[in-house]
């Protein structure tokens, strides 16, 4: 490469990987499977706390901030709803459904359903942005926002907080790394790229995949654990660990195709909207003899907002009615229409809250704006459907 190429990262080579991590926060190493094919790709933001020192000194500067606790970080992600491709194939996005809505359920042999529970696993999220790698650890899903419409494919945000964030950049080996050795010592004045808690590969050697731990950073030289299998060269490339192969799985589906329904009758729409605030906190206040938050909950309840335009067909009229006598409805938002190339969203018990009041200068419009609520079954206000367009 020529000395004057630019080593910029660029948005065409972020990758992200998502995995369920069994201990909170202990970052758990991505494989190819695992891969979410991002579409405007994961916006973490993180912000330790910097408190001013308030002693005072007789003057009008202010001096070093002191640091406070390792405020819980955020992040966003956004991809295509996209089916598996399979009637009881997890979708790409499988584990972060599974953190936030707590449940999937296999249906015989012709659908995935992922319905509402009380327990809620933490995740590993890794985002390779070319020459470093990011991981975040203790990450909880705090919101998604579902969405189907006419003119565009369905797609999915989803949100969330982490604990921890960790980081691995680019170097090179400054000596040979021998097998078995725990230290690796990079180019002078490049430590500083890499976190301790992060993985690495050395050279070629990934250690079968599972990387290399930094257990602890002085100056240029990086402590490793387990011991390196085979090693490297000096000058060999040091970088952050993550797949160089991966797994894509299934196809966007346009919001088009597939016919909604209103209390199982064909019910033309515009666009269908259900955001789930799944309720669950990190607890940053807890004295723990750490500046990261270690422990989540979900203190409050989840709210299932539903929002559904469509035109003023007089058939909507009836709506109104609804709203007055606080009916329940059942809608059912499917995106394709050959199965098992379907992803539906289900709100068994749609109650509207505001008067749909048709707008527009030309086609008037109206939203039906409300939340899913539960029978007294409970956790079944909403479901996310692959693979058929009902939930039978």
């Amino acid at each position: 490469m020529s000395d004057c190429q630019s080593t910029f990262s660029l948005g065409r080579e972020e990758l992200v990987f998502v995995k369920k991590e069994t201990n909170c926060n202990t970052l758990v190493v991505p494989a190819a499977t695992d891969v979410v094919m991002v579409t405007s790709g994961l916006e973490p933001a993180f912000a330790p706390e910097r408190l001013d020192d308030e002693q005072k000194r007789d003057t009008m500067s202010h001096e070093a901030a002191i640091t406070g606790r390792a405020t819980p970080g955020t992040w966003t992600l956004n991809a295509y709803l996209k089916p598996s491709g399979g009637a009881t194939t997890e979708p790409e996005i499988h584990a972060l459904l599974e953190a936030g809505l707590g449940v999937d359920v296999v249906d015989a042999t012709d659908r995935l359903r992922y319905a509402l529970g009380t327990t809620f696993d933490t995740l590993s999220i890794w985002r390779k942005v070319g020459h470093t790698v990011y991981a975040f650890g203790g990450c909880i899903v705090q919101k998604y926002q579902f969405d189907i419409a006419g003119e565009d494919f369905a797609r999915v945000q989803i949100s969330g907080q982490f604990m921890q964030r960790y980081f691995a950049g680019y170097s090179a080996a400054d000596g040979a790394v021998v097998g078995d050795a725990t230290t690796v010592d990079v180019t002078e004045g490049t430590g500083g790229r890499f976190s301790v808690g992060a993985y690495i590969q050395l050279g070629t050697d990934t250690n079968t995949g599972a990387g290399y731990r930094i257990t602890e950073i002085t100056a240029d030289k990086l402590k490793i654990s387990p011991g390196a299998a085979t090693g490297c060269s000096s000058a060999d490339i040091i970088r952050g660990l993550y797949p160089t192969t991966y797994t894509e799985v299934g196809d966007p589906v346009h919001g088009k195709v597939g016919q909604a329904t209103l209390n199982g009758s064909s019910w033309n729409i515009l666009t269908a909207q259900v955001i789930v605030n799944t309720g669950l906190v990190l607890y940053d206040n807890i004295k723990n003899n750490s500046l990261y938050a270690s422990a989540y909950g979900a203190p409050g309840r989840r709210d299932v907002e539903t929002t559904i335009t469509a035109y003023a067909d007089y058939a909507n009229t009836e709506f109104h009615d609804r709203l007055d006598d606080n009916t329940q409805s059942a809608i059912i938002v499917p995106a394709g229409s050959t199965v098992p190339n379907i992803v539906t969203l289900y709100v068994p018990q749609f109650e509207i809250y505001e008067d749909p009041t048709p707008a527009g200068e030309d086609e008037m419009v109206q939203t039906f704006s409300g939340r899913g609520v539960a029978t007294t079954t409970h956790n079944d206000e909403f479901k996310l459907i692959y693979g058929k367009a009902a939930d039978a």
